[in-house]
């Protein structure tokens, strides 16, 4: 018996259940929406500079992969492997990367290399900078 007011079933091993949307010349996706809000997900066709990638939507574009596998966050257009976007412009947090696996009470031993770069509102790249960000005792982290 069904679980979920659609629910797909294959009960034979090594077989697919699939379930497709398509649109012949526009976006092919589907809406989730509850009180809160609405999403989309979809397989973009809009030609907005997206064609043929996978896109998070909520009023805005929020996640793209496009058909190259790069994945963009705060952009619809990635020109690396990860890129995050924000128009945060007084120190806002972009990104966080937050190690729970080590023990709180041990000396940090992980560190992380990033790329930093500075745009202005046209993409043209302003300044770019390797950082190696190494975690102290004291949530601290330094910078070289």
């Amino acid at each position: 018996s069904p679980d979920e007011k659609l629910h797909v079933s294959e009960e034979t091993a090594n077989t697919p259940a699939n379930i497709t949307v398509e649109a012949l010349s526009w976006n092919a996706g589907l809406k989730l929406k509850n009180g809160n809000g609405t999403w989309e997900i979809f397989n973009d066709y809009s030609g907005l500079g997206t064609t043929d990638a996978l896109a998070f939507y909520n009023g805005g574009y929020r996640m793209v992969i496009d058909n190259t596998g790069n994945v963009g966050i705060g952009t619809d257009s990635p020109v690396t492997k990860l890129e995050i976007s924000s128009e945060v412009a007084n120190g806002g947090s972009q990104l966080s990367i937050v190690n729970t696996s080590q023990d709180a009470t041990a000396a940090p031993t992980k560190r992380a290399e990033i790329i930093y770069r500075t745009a202005d509102t046209v993409g043209t790249i302003k300044d770019s900078a390797y950082v190696r960000v190494t975690p102290h005792n004291n949530n601290n982290t330094s910078g070289s």
